[in-house]
């Protein structure tokens, strides 16, 4: 997954983590935040439930691209899967 958020001109030593996003949000977005009893039968449905999840959290994020591939059908390791990118509306 790829984040744009909105940040700061630069980043001087001194800066607070919270200028930054924190990985652990994005790791939460991708795996604890996807609902357990709720099957979703296209992976591009998880994938806008990752994008959402990130826009809801944090309103600096302005651009969520999700790169899921399927492992379980690829034969000969090829990448088989969806890209999607949203924007903040």
């Amino acid at each position: 997954m790829t984040v744009d958020i909105d940040m700061p001109e630069r980043f001087a030593p001194d800066t607070p983590l919270s200028a930054s996003k924190s990985y652990i949000d994005l790791k939460h977005a991708a795996t604890t935040a996807l609902p357990k009893d709720v099957h979703f039968t296209l992976i591009e449905a998880v994938a806008e439930h990752v994008c959402e999840t990130l826009f809801v959290s944090d309103a600096r994020v302005q651009r969520v691209e999700v790169r899921i591939v399927k492992l379980a059908i690829a034969e000969q390791g090829e990448s088989i899967g969806i890209n999607m990118v949203r924007h903040r509306r």
